[in-house]
């Protein structure tokens, strides 16, 4: 017994000296070579295993990284935490949502002090009376992941339907809460996607259903809550298109949609009759995109042909084939058609040129358009709640870099226009404290890159001050420079901000999408090179101050732009990134794949193989110096799924040549949006922060 004693006591510092060893010595994934043959052409894959979710040695291998990312971490934790202070300090203790008009209700929301979830309401406009509809704090009690969308009032205003997700996985749970009793029941509508509408009956629901492989929506079931019974009423076969279903504004139809990236088909249904056939709208062509609308008395529909940019044409209710569309307004090269907000005497259309937001409003019986003035520009202006289709009155908001969200309501007989709410942003927050500017980079090849930039007024021009620049640059998905009150902590602390705008968004125009996908993708990473080194040359940074910030398909980007330029940055946050792309574009049984054929190609051609390769970050690491990176995952996430950033982590620590901090974080729990509730997905915000402040300030690291 003494021996053993003594043996423990002398062991005990070679324990804790291994103890330390597991957390500050960078995990090592284990090698299995995987040979992947394509074309004549051999890739080897040592990581591949990786993506056997339910081998503990996988497990064990993201486990052991977010140990050693939260031993690496600690030196930062107290600023983390003061980061993540900051922020809640920002959200204020109580935050009410503008309410907003739909029948005989007014609606909002109420942020309470130190819930992660907002407690949703309404009053009754004659009673004054005012009732909880759903608090999310109750029902999320000791899940660890929770996520409630999709709320829908039933026709009558007696129930409230909604989804639930306790996975992080987007596979939900229907609810129907009796708002005259309070009573909550769960459906057995379960396993669907984020997707769903009531008929006018109060009793039939229809919702979309996801393929539990591929995930992709490709079914719509019609379901009654009396006989429990669902009905298929579309399935798509076609493995690029995906399926919603959409109620009218007017609550007179039902449209199922059938859209993939280029081609679109709408079926539709009176919501007065849910157990009739729906009809065609018009049938699917080639490369013909379109969206109906319930203009009341005409459909309405923002088509692509022979209109890159999109159009705005009409039909009768009863004529809805192609040949009976009528143009209201047409093609504008320069002007980009995004969507419209119908109501009876009006079409608020909103239009995009040189990257900006418009909103033009056509007057149904004139003929006149009107653009609605913004009180701030350059600014990013967004549709509200608008649910009244007899109304006049447009609600919308505009906020900027350095500008929270600013509610208007605009009249458009009069064209007087009322400041409705400001929201209140805490911490002694003041936009006057901020300098936000728009312009343009010059790309390689001639083009103009739209910037948004913010940054503490007193800013000197002198290549000093640290620079964090997003982009995503994918789908035609447009990013706004919009508030984010997070980012007011890397400014207090001498970053500046950048926006940019890189092709394979929609921000110039179609044409600036289509430039930046398929064998034209490597334009998206060329732009950020190119606005990077024009933000240098221009003495807003230098080399050693730039840092990248990518999520999803944006972290495909600034992994591609790391590859090829790493000398232009210090480091890196990438948060979910899509880094994987060949092998995962190469593998229809993933998640989404085929749908993404029209986006980045499908390299089962050799022409769009051979280009994916050249860019495709995990094939392109090279034993070079890396800038310090800080990479997040999420174990459930289904749209990148979690292999693809440990892959990437497991690879560049097998290759790089340099020192520098290389730290992935996979959150176990969540999905691509990471953590549920609004304090917890600050934390991990706080922690990429304080990654980069850190690197900037802590001279160990230079």
């Amino acid at each position: 017994m003494k021996f053993l004693w003594i043996f423990c006591f002398l062991s005990f510092p070679l324990l804790l000296k291994s103890k330390i060893l597991e957390t500050t010595t960078p995990p090592k994934a284990t090698k299995k070579d995987k040979v992947i043959l394509h074309h004549g052409d051999k890739r080897v894959d040592s990581f591949y295993w990786l993506r056997e979710k339910e081998n503990p040695e996988v497990i064990k291998y993201l486990n052991d990284e977010n140990t050693y990312t939260q031993h690496n971490m600690e030196p930062f934790k107290n600023l983390t935490n003061k980061i993540f202070n900051e922020m809640i300090s920002r959200l204020g203790k109580q935050e009410d949502s503008y309410p907003y008009k739909m029948g005989n209700f007014k609606y909002f929301s109420k942020y309470k002090k130190e819930l992660e979830y907002p407690i949703y309401y309404r009053t009754h406009i004659e009673k004054n009376k005012t009732e909880e509809i759903i608090n999310p704090n109750l029902l999320s009690k000791d899940k660890v992941f929770f996520n409630l969308t999709s709320i829908r009032i039933s026709p009558d205003e007696k129930r409230v339907g909604f989804l639930v997700d306790t996975t992080g996985r987007n596979f939900f749970t229907l609810f129907i809460k009796d708002l005259q009793t309070g009573i909550i029941k769960e459906t057995d509508v379960k396993n669907i996607a984020e997707n769903f509408e009531w008929a006018n009956d109060n009793e039939t629901i229809f919702y979309s259903k996801q393929d539990p492989e591929t995930l992709r929506w490709e079914k719509i079931f019609r379901y009654s809550l009396n006989s429990k019974k669902h009905t298929l009423i579309l399935h798509e076969l076609d493995e690029k298109f995906w399926v919603n279903v959409r109620k009218s504004k007017t609550n007179s139809f039902l449209f199922f949609e059938s859209e993939a990236t280029l081609t679109s088909e709408t079926l539709y249904l009176d919501a007065d009759a849910p157990k009739n056939p729906p009809l065609v709208f018009s049938k699917r062509k080639e490369g013909h995109f379109y969206k109906v609308f319930d203009g009341g008395d005409a459909f309405l529909i923002k088509t692509n042909l022979d209109a890159p940019n999109y159009r705005l044409s009409k039909t009768d209710l009863n004529q809805t084939s192609l040949e009976h569309w009528v143009s209201l307004v047409p093609h504008r090269k320069d002007t980009l058609l995004e969507t419209i907000e119908q109501f009876k005497n009006f079409i608020v259309m909103k239009e995009r040129k040189e990257s900006l937001i418009s909103y033009n409003v056509l007057n149904r019986t004139t003929g006149i358009q009107k653009i609605i003035p913004f009180t701030v520009v350059p600014a990013t202006p967004y549709i509200l709640e608008n649910y009244e289709f007899d109304s006049h009155k447009f609600r919308f908001s505009i906020e900027s870099l350095s500008l929270p969200e600013t509610i208007y309501e605009h009249d458009m007989e009069n064209d007087q226009q009322v400041l409705l709410k400001q929201k209140i942003v805490g911490g002694n927050y003041d936009s006057g404290n901020y300098t936000s500017l728009r312009m343009f980079a010059p790309s390689r090849d001639g083009k103009r890159i739209p910037l948004s930039i913010v940054h503490k007024k007193g800013l000197k021009k002198d290549g000093s001050n640290p620079t964090l620049i997003y982009a995503y640059g994918a789908y035609g998905d447009n990013i706004n420079p919009y508030f984010e009150q997070e980012v007011i902590s890397l400014l207090d602390r001498g970053f500046i901000y950048v926006v940019a705008n890189v092709r394979g968004g929609s921000e110039m125009g179609q044409d600036w999408y289509d430039d930046g996908k398929m064998l034209n993708k490597k334009n998206s990473f060329y732009d950020f090179i190119d606005v990077t080194n024009y933000l240098i040359s221009n003495d807003y940074t230098s080399p050693k101050k730039v840092y990248a910030w990518g999520e999803s398909a944006g972290g495909l980007l600034v992994g591609t732009v790391i590859n090829m330029r790493p000398d232009l940055y210090k480091g890196v946050y990438a948060q979910v990134p899509f880094v994987d792309t060949l092998t995962t574009m190469l593998d229809p049984s993933i998640p989404l794949t085929i749908g993404e054929y029209d986006e980045w190609g499908n390299p089962e051609e050799k022409s769009f193989y051979d280009y994916i390769k050249t860019y495709s970050p995990y094939d392109n690491i090279k034993p070079q110096n890396y800038p310090h990176i800080y990479v997040t995952a999420g174990f459930h996430d289904s749209q990148v799924q979690y292999w693809e950033p440990a892959k990437w982590v497991a690879k560049l620590r097998e290759t790089k040549l340099d020192n520098n901090l290389l730290l992935l974080h996979t959150d176990m729990n969540s999905g691509h949006g990471g953590a549920s509730g609004r304090t917890e997905s600050l934390k991990q915000l706080a922690s990429g922060f304080s990654f980069l402040i850190s690197i900037e300030k802590n001279s160990i690291f230079k």
